[in-house]
């Protein structure tokens, strides 16, 4: 049961029995600008055996219909591992460190034949693939004598119901296989994600095998191993990579944003101010990709290797106005770890939240006040726009010491191991306990990973409004699908 209620939410969607046209619920735009709906090929069994680039969805409105983007990402049963096939163990840094990778983490995720992982072997819509579009996209429910669209190859399809919970009001998708004079895409992108190695290809360039750590000292704005300048734009947010693990730039572009870049770096580190293990070290060691594929509505960013943990692994998916993180630790025992946020001088006269400071500290390089413990939300606002961001963790460690990490001042307490020499609002999560061994190639491994969401806006968000996004973060929406007509 537990299963069940779980794939019905925002990430996946159940079957259900078709409904007569407007037997309850309301139709109307769904007030849900950030949620995305992504459905498995066997929720929509139906249009299993499809070439991808078939497919195309659209939303009935105002007597008529209208193509909206949709996108397709192929995933199969792979050991993310192959990330590191043809690498000799013997050729790493720290050889120890890459013995017996090439087949280990075998999983259900996402193929590019753009990285060692490779393609789909099957190259058609199968059981295990993602089929995605946003929630804000769906339209009314199309009358029962509806002409199909043109461009169809077949007048059968798929039909999405999008609901929002606690509330009557629904939404509609209709997905079909076209003729060949349709594009998935519907001439939008809702995301642009340039991938950009300084070395060349990464199938011919990449330097799996990594560099030496370097560690316990100062390092600045090195990049690692793998120099990129990689973007991220869309019309809500702009983010820079200068290296696997290295995000260096934030702006909030939203209507109404500055623009300004707001982000010193994304830092990661056993404790505040230790030098051992950064987000710099993580990056000259082993590692590789597992996917960087890009299409319509979202852009997937993933990867393994930090140093002694050539399998910890860290995956964005970038979205038209949010992103989500996931990091899962696969390393040996560790003595705890701070993830968090180190922001700019440029985001000085902001006012940063958390569940734990609610009323708010201000963001000016000067020492603060405040209230550590376990993060569920943070938030960040200002002139200079609105970000908002959920945090989840999932462990089976029992014993956990968990808490907040915040630092505001122009000469920190901490040395400031990466990036600027200041902390402005640098905030995140810290285990403060030791870690148990995670990587599955040792004994008694255990499992742990975080997810942060983020949202991005406008200026001028209230309190109260952010606290509602945080609310449907919690609350996603519901889908169902049924067989049309």
């Amino acid at each position: 049961m537990l299963q069940a209620l779980l794939v019905c939410g925002l990430t996946y969607a159940c079957s259900e029995t078709p409904a007569a046209p407007g037997s309850g619920g309301s139709d109307g735009p769904l007030e849900r600008e950030y949620d995305p709906v992504v459905l498995t090929g066997e929720n929509i069994s139906s249009l299993a055996g499809i070439p991808p680039a078939q497919l195309v969805g659209f939303r009935y409105a105002a007597g008529a219909w209208a193509q909206i983007p949709i996108q397709v990402d192929e995933r199969a049963s792979i050991p993310l591992g192959r990330a590191y096939s043809g690498l000799s163990f013997a050729a790493c840094d720290e050889p120890a460190y890459c013995i017996g990778l090439t087949l280990a983490l075998p999983q259900l995720y996402y193929t590019d034949p753009g990285t060692h992982i490779g393609a789909d072997v099957d190259a058609t819509f199968d059981r295990d693939d993602e089929l995605v579009f946003m929630a804000r996209d769906a339209g009314i429910e199309a009358p029962a004598d509806a002409a199909r669209p043109a461009g169809l190859q077949s007048p059968a399809g798929v039909k999405v119901t999008v609901s929002e919970p606690g509330s009557a009001r629904r939404g509609f998708v209709y997905l079909f296989r076209h003729n060949g004079t349709l594009s998935g895409g519907a001439g939008q992108s809702y995301v642009a994600y340039n991938f950009s190695l300084a070395s060349g290809g990464y199938l011919t360039s990449y330097n799996r095998a990594g560099l030496s750590a370097d560690a316990n000292r100062r390092t600045g704005d090195a990049p690692g191993a793998n120099p990129e300048n990689t973007t991220v734009t869309t019309p809500y947010y702009s983010q820079h990579f200068i290296d696997r693990w290295i995000l260096d730039r934030l702006q909030i572009t939203a209507p109404g944003a500055s623009g300004v870049d707001i982000l010193d770096r994304y830092k990661a580190s056993f404790a505040p101010g230790s030098c051992a293990r950064t987000e710099y070290t993580g990056s000259r060691g082993e590692g590789a990709f597992i996917v960087n594929r890009a299409g319509p509505i979202r852009a997937i960013r993933a990867f393994l290797g930090f140093n002694s943990g050539p399998l910890v692994q860290r995956q964005h998916i970038f979205y038209e106005r949010h992103t989500d993180v996931t990091t899962v630790l696969r390393v040996h025992q560790i003595p705890g770890i701070v993830d968090y946020f180190d922001y700019s001088a440029a985001a000085t006269g902001m006012t940063y939240r958390n569940n734990q400071n609610p009323q708010g500290l201000l963001i000016d390089g000067r020492a603060d006040s405040h209230r550590a413990g376990v993060l569920e939300w943070e938030s960040v606002q200002g002139a200079q726009g609105t970000m908002i961001m959920a945090h989840t963790l999932t462990t089976n460690i029992t014993g956990l010491v968990r808490s907040s990490f915040y630092d505001d001042a122009i000469s920190s307490q901490y040395t400031q191991c990466t990036g600027d020499n200041s902390a402005y609002g640098a905030s995140g999560n810290w285990i403060t306990s030791e870690i148990p061994n995670t990587d599955p190639r040792l004994p008694s491994a255990a499992m742990l990973s975080v997810k942060r969401q983020m949202l991005f806006g406008a200026p001028g968000l209230t309190a109260a409004g952010i606290d509602g996004l945080l609310a449907k973060l919690k609350s996603p929406v519901e889908v169902r699908t049924a067989e049309y007509p």
